[in-house]
């Protein structure tokens, strides 16, 4: 698209996922070159293990619903 600039000169993409389901994308971008370093990026992905924890307890899984000895 002409004269479209992103907001953004970094980012660090996580997928939110469980072991049966992926929720979606947790995306954190800046402004500023190479914002992000090594550990912010580890520290992001556990973020998305925490969302991954609550969505999973959140939402209805037929297949562990009817097994209550089955975990998310």
């Amino acid at each position: 698209m002409p004269g479209f600039e992103p907001r953004y000169s970094s980012y660090v993409s996580v997928v939110i996922r469980s072991d049966q389901y992926s929720f979606g994308m947790l995306t954190v971008d800046s402004p500023v070159p190479d914002a992000f370093t090594e550990l912010d990026a580890k520290n992001i992905a556990m973020m998305a293990s925490f969302m991954a924890v609550a969505f999973s307890l959140t939402y209805s899984f037929p297949e562990r619903d009817r097994n209550p000895r089955k975990g998310p």
